[in-house]
């Protein structure tokens, strides 16, 4: 391996400046913080002038990397923070846990006086829900012991 020659270590200190500029310790910032500084990063070394350096440098590949790491990072990121916010939209169980079982008794109650009007026509659900109902049911039991 050649050793760096003045030229190499005026160009290598030009890109160390350029990353002290944005934080030598950006990795402690946030993910949105250090997510800017990287994009602030790659758009100062993309100006032409850094461009001929980093190619000096032989940095291209390295900077080809962390140029796809960033793209990728940004697009998990999006995606955490959309699921995120999803989470706000969904309403808890216990909240609904009164409306559901007056729903299921309802729903049971019909189910019981249509199998005696039409057994014919209403058996096979009946046992399905039947069966379901004791599913769910077992679950609870289930968690109850758990605990």
């Amino acid at each position: 391996m050649a050793l760096p020659t003045d030229d190499k270590t005026g160009k290598a200190a030009e890109v160390y400046q350029l990353l002290k500029q944005h934080g030598l310790a950006m990795d402690r910032e946030s993910y949105s913080v250090q997510s800017n500084l990287t994009t602030s990063l790659l758009n100062e070394l993309a100006k032409p002038e850094m461009v001929s350096i980093i190619s000096d440098l032989n940095l291209t590949d390295l900077i080809t990397q962390y140029t796809g790491s960033e793209e990728t990072f940004k697009s998990k990121y999006r995606e955490s923070i959309s699921a995120e916010a999803s989470k706000e939209k969904l309403v808890a169980a216990s909240s609904i846990k009164k409306e559901v079982h007056q729903l299921q008794k309802q729903t049971i109650g019909y189910l019981n006086a249509m199998l005696v009007a039409q057994p014919e026509k209403y058996k096979d659900v009946a046992a399905v829900v039947a069966e379901i109902m004791e599913k769910i049911n077992q679950k609870i039991r289930n968690r109850y012991n758990k605990n």
